[in-house]
């Protein structure tokens, strides 16, 4: 129920958006457990410093990089993800698609 909930509240953040061409939601489990957050293809123009957990993005692009269990925020170009990872979770940003 909590993964429905979170899919949904992604969705509707990507729907409302849709400006900022990107997705962003849970991309699936990780294969050892760990926690991983990963952004595919950079933002581009719209968005030259992203920031996670009010640091400079130090994970690259397309590659997951390993976070902590519990609340995290996102920020690029005005706009704001927040979420709570649980265990085992990978999240994604996903410039890509749009």
């Amino acid at each position: 129920m909590y993964g429905r909930k979170l899919l949904l509240a992604f969705t509707l953040l990507s729907l409302a958006g849709c400006s900022q061409t990107f997705s962003a939601g849970p991309a699936g489990t990780s294969v050892d457990g760990k926690t991983y957050f990963v952004v595919y293809d950079g933002p581009g123009k719209k968005c030259q410093a992203p920031t996670f957990d009010g640091e400079g993005w130090k994970g690259g692009y397309n590659t997951p990089l390993q976070v902590s269990v519990g609340p995290h925020r996102y920020e690029c170009g005005g706009t704001v993800i927040t979420l709570n990872m649980p265990k085992g979770m990978i999240y994604k940003v996903d410039y890509r698609l749009l």
